[in-house]
């Protein structure tokens, strides 16, 4: 499939990313910016931004492979308040630098180890710590080796009631706990919660491959723009695999312009699970699902046309093109899961890719009317 250039930030642009993370840090506007290239310079980033007192701390990641292990810690745990974190990806430039950023998640990939999720994140109170705020974006994850009885082989995090995350063009693939559950990404949420243009891919768990997302009381989860596809989940039970949506309470998650389809074919694990009372789709395409959602505006079922098993981009016929809702909760955001940018044909695509319109053929070399 044809790909266009990834848009790319200049060096004014990207002083004007620092901008608009001060606009979100509130009246405090001190600024830390690390440039890193390995995968040392990333956990000692890491920990500097956990104890930093400056109100946005931002860690831009070169383009290149960051591996996780024992002797390191990708763990972002803010031990102040009033603090935002941003991780990003698919940065370079001269000597080193980060001086030009591509909007591409499968630039920049952390992988995990057998021992550790790729990547780890924790905004709790336990210190009084309140309204911190995690942004991760333009990043993949992969971890094929995990061996943990644990949830979560990728990426997990917790958000605690008062804090917030945000993530934004994530990849996750060849993400596999054979011991534990919801292997790609597994995020529990108290606070509030927005995630869109996720691509979810070839993930395999005891319980779904895929991903997971909890509400508590008083917790609100914005989903937006997801696809996931081709997990798999080998236990027995209570099984799904591709998409688990759980609310507690009063909890609430919304789910809009997203699909999950062909992940496990055995007939009672289903793409899409649900409990709780608390979640609302507004046009979710889906293979099966299990649960009640409160609301469900404008499903769709059947092939979504991708463009193969492995690579759920969308081909030029797919039901998906041009059907999204124009206004998903949480926003669609600027640019796909591939750094195109939203919106490519007549309206918003549904899942984490906008297909590129592709010109009528009749209209093609000779074939007009009137031509002989």
């Amino acid at each position: 499939m044809f790909h266009l250039p990834k848009p790319c930030l200049s060096v004014q642009a990207s002083a004007l990313v620092g901008t608009a993370l001060l606009s979100l840090a509130g009246p405090v506007q001190a600024l830390t910016v690390r440039c890193v290239g390995n995968s040392q310079q990333l956990a000692d980033a890491i920990a500097e931004a956990n104890t930093s007192v400056d109100s946005v701390f931002s860690i831009r990641l070169r383009e290149g492979v960051y591996t996780n292990s024992n002797a390191l810690s990708y763990d972002i745990v803010p031990r102040g308040s009033n603090r935002l974190i941003e991780l990003s990806g698919g940065w370079s430039g001269a000597n080193l630098g980060c001086q030009s950023k591509r909007f591409d998640p499968a630039l920049t990939t952390l992988v995990g180890t057998a021992s550790r999720a790729a990547l780890g994140f924790s905004l709790h109170s336990l210190l009084g710590q309140a309204d911190n705020l995690v942004y991760l974006i333009d990043l993949s994850f992969t971890n094929p080796g995990f061996t943990q009885e644990a949830n979560g082989a990728c990426l997990r995090g917790s958000i605690e009631s008062g804090h917030s995350a945000s993530l934004d063009r994530i990849h996750a693939h060849a993400c596999f706990a054979p011991f534990g559950s919801h292997a790609s990404i597994n995020l529990s949420n108290r606070g509030t919660l927005t995630a869109r243009n996720i691509y979810v891919r070839d993930g395999a768990a005891l319980n779904n491959g895929g991903l997971r997302v909890d509400s508590y009381a008083d917790a609100v989860a914005h989903l937006a723009q997801i696809t996931v596809t081709g997990t798999q989940s080998s236990g027995d039970g209570w099984l799904g695999s591709g998409v688990t949506l759980i609310t507690f309470g009063n909890g609430l998650i919304h789910l809009g312009n997203s699909v999950t389809w062909g992940n496990d074919g055995d007939a009672d694990t289903q793409d899409l699970w649900i409990n709780g009372a608390g979640v609302v789709l507004t046009r979710v395409h889906y293979g099966s699902i299990e649960g009640s959602p409160a609301g469900n505006i404008a499903p769709g079922t059947g092939d979504p046309g991708f463009v193969s098993v492995n690579d759920a981009r969308l081909r030029p016929h797919s039901p998906l093109i041009d059907s999204g809702t124009d206004s998903p909760q949480g926003g669609a955001g600027t640019f796909d899961a591939d750094g195109r940018s939203r919106v490519q044909g007549a309206a918003i695509d549904v899942g984490a890719f906008e297909a590129t319109p592709t010109p009528d053929l009749i209209f093609r070399d000779g074939f007009q009317a009137d031509t002989d």
